[in-house]
């Protein structure tokens, strides 16, 4: 593919195409308003690492939901769904940069979760996860002057690389309730910032986190009496 370089100065795109496999140096010089200039070299390889059946990636899952009536709240159940994460670092991997994990020795997962601001966080659930390490009391909610809120899910904090296979693909079950006046009404959820470190608190890269916030449409009540 070809490479685009977001920079503060716009987007540009590299006029040549790079192989996968192969490793490639790259020359970097910035400069700042006061004239002062440093430059380096950065070894980079492009690995076919996000294709296929094993892909590791963290993404929402709807489960269920079910409307609001009179007398109680409508319930909508999503998951934090990590495929194929925790076999992806448990393998070796090679990297160039120094901040990158080679051991895949994971220590915490960390992912926000922004949700319409017209639904109520009432559960979050750690599902199969090892005893003390993950965080379930202290979620916090964090009110702003958008129209979303955030949720913060944090679990981890593995020190074994046989524990992580106690762990489940799924990071966290979170159960939404809205009043009655929002069936049938569009509400949006996405996953926002997230961390994924090593023992060493060192990035594990190469596992894809859609962040892209999806639409949904709560359920209405039907085959009401007219």
């Amino acid at each position: 593919e070809l490479v685009t370089l977001y920079l503060t100065d716009g987007t540009v795109m590299m006029p040549y195409m790079l192989e996968l496999g192969h490793t490639y140096l790259l020359y970097v010089k910035a400069y700042d308003e006061l004239g002062n200039t440093n430059n380096t070299y950065v070894t980079f390889k492009l690995e076919d690492r996000y294709n296929g059946e094993e892909k590791p990636e963290i993404f929402i899952l709807p489960i269920s939901a079910q409307p609001a009536t009179d007398e109680e709240d409508g319930l909508l159940l999503v998951a934090v769904q990590a495929q194929n994460v925790k076999e992806y670092i448990e393998k070796a991997k090679e990297y160039f940069a120094p901040d990158n994990t080679e051991n895949g020795e994971l220590m915490y997962l960390q992912n926000s979760l922004f949700y319409s601001e017209e639904l109520e966080v009432s559960e979050v659930v750690f599902p199969v996860f090892i005893p003390e390490k993950k965080n379930v009391s202290s979620f916090a909610d964090f009110d702003d002057e958008s129209v979303l809120d955030e949720l913060v899910l944090l679990r981890g904090f593995v020190n074994e690389p046989s524990e992580i296979e106690e762990s489940s693909d799924i990071i966290a079950f979170i159960e939404f309730s809205f009043g009655p006046e929002m069936n049938g009404q569009e509400i949006s959820l996405g996953l926002g910032d997230y961390f994924i470190r090593d023992n060493a608190n060192r990035t594990i890269d190469g596992i894809v986190v859609d962040n892209f916030i999806y639409s949904f449409d709560l359920p209405e009540i039907v085959g009401a009496d007219m």
